[in-house]
């Protein structure tokens, strides 16, 4: 599951800057892709925590 996590994020990162580029960093894409990608985050520092 972890490595899926990271994939995902990967994605989103990459989604987010070609958006960023292409529509502006306060569009609403980007922003919400931010969000997503905030969420993904925090859940991949939780997993970190779990397993410490």
């Amino acid at each position: 599951m972890r490595q899926n996590l990271m994939d995902e994020i990967e994605q989103l990162r990459v989604a987010m800057i070609i958006t960023a580029n292409q529509k502006g960093f306060s569009s609403r894409e980007t922003i919400d892709l931010s969000r997503k990608l905030d969420i993904l985050l925090n859940e991949l520092e939780s997993d970190k925590d779990s397993l410490r």
